[in-house]
């Protein structure tokens, strides 16, 4: 159970840099 919990926390915390990472390069496609 805690294994499981564990793959959550990283799926989530990856979840969350990706929303980061797209919005930077949104951001990047907009300036060029």
């Amino acid at each position: 159970m805690s294994g499981h919990s564990k793959w959550s926390k990283i799926k989530r915390q990856k979840a969350v840099s990706d929303v980061k990472k797209s919005k930077y390069f949104s951001k990047a496609a907009a300036l060029i």
